[in-house]
């Protein structure tokens, strides 16, 4: 193990090195009764180069989702979201500096409300409806509420103690300061 470092450092061939390595690891394994491994010219670093790879040898297997390129993944999931009828589609998500019309703002039951219990906050944009946001209990035990953005990430300032708190703190950003 030392040859093979002092070699290593050196900057010399250590085909010579490794080799004695090897030599000893099958001497060590036969004396201990451990079934060594057979050891040839391929088990060392050889100068030998393989051949690149030029083409793919396997073919996509149908109905194997792992065999579909990931761009036609992409492809079926929006075709598919895409698909969905319009009260399953979600709205454009408001932008975080736009401002609300707190008279268009209305809350409706998501659609995974028996699982989540989380309600959907939307506002009225001209004929469309936009994304606020979304309202959730924090946990089952607790009476406690919490904001989520549109993207599902938490909104500051930790639970709040009603829903109707928690839809304050989610408009708060959308409300133009008087």
């Amino acid at each position: 193990m030392v040859a093979v470092r002092r070699t290593l450092s050196s900057g010399t061939d250590p085909k010579q090195a490794i080799q004695d390595l090897l030599t000893a690891v099958t001497d060590l394994a036969e004396a201990h009764g451990i079934a060594s491994p057979v050891l040839t010219e391929h088990a060392l670093v050889a100068d030998t180069a393989e051949p690149d790879v030029t083409e793919s040898v396997t073919e996509p297997v149908p109905g194997n989702a792992r065999s579909v390129p990931a761009e036609a993944q992409q492809e079926q999931a929006t075709e598919e979201a895409t698909d969905l009828p319009p009260s399953q589609q979600l709205p454009e998500p408001i932008g975080r500096t736009e401002t609300v019309d707190l008279d268009t703002v209305h809350m409706e039951r998501a659609l995974d409300f028996e699982q989540t219990h989380r309600w959907t906050v939307l506002c009225s944009a001209g004929e469309n409806e936009r994304l606020i946001g979304y309202l959730e209990p924090d946990g089952t035990k607790t009476k406690k509420w919490r904001a989520l953005a549109p993207t599902l990430t938490r909104i500051s300032n930790g639970p709040c103690r009603t829903r109707q708190e928690a839809l304050l703190r989610l408009l708060d950003r959308h409300v133009p300061a008087r």
